[in-house]
């Protein structure tokens, strides 16, 4: 079936009892099967190329929860043990997650440090929020290799 837009067809018929689909396009007769007609249009459903953007909320299986992700930025305290807030902008009943990356050139590299690392020295901080802020704490006496460093936070949420 050549793709036609459903805007561009004049007439879809079928005969009663038949699996045969008539659709009539600038005055040509175009014939397919129920079955083919839904074939291409599952598969036109599912074969996505390159970048996709949705605009809406996202569902990820048949029993998932509707979701959206977003994404916050700043800079961690100069200051060792002080705290930075980021507002989510969200309800707090309707996050799911939350999660943080301290990025720069940390110890010789490039690197991202998750929240409680302590596996390398002076990188450890706390991630938590209150209400429908986040806030970035550094460690009081461990933090002091990410003083100034840029940041970002995950927050998954639903519907």
């Amino acid at each position: 079936m050549a793709d036609v837009k459903i805007s561009q067809l004049t007439e879809v018929a079928a005969s009663a009892g038949a699996d045969l689909l008539e659709c009539v396009q600038s005055g040509a007769s175009r014939r397919t099967t129920v079955q083919k007609l839904l074939d291409w249009i599952k598969a036109q459903a599912t074969t996505w190329t390159g970048k996709q953007t949705f605009q809406g909320y996202t569902v990820l299986g048949e029993s998932a929860p509707a979701v959206k992700c977003k994404v916050l930025t700043g800079t961690t305290p100069l200051i060792e043990g002080d705290p930075v807030p980021a507002a989510m902008g969200i309800p707090y009943s309707k996050v799911l997650g939350v999660t943080a990356v301290v990025t720069g050139y940390i110890l010789g590299g490039d690197r991202m440090v998750t929240p409680g690392t302590t596996t390398l020295a002076g990188v450890q901080y706390d991630l938590y929020t209150v209400g429908n802020t986040a806030y970035i704490r550094l460690h009081a006496t461990n933090s002091e290799n990410i003083l100034g460093m840029g940041f970002t936070i995950f927050i998954w949420y639903q519907e």
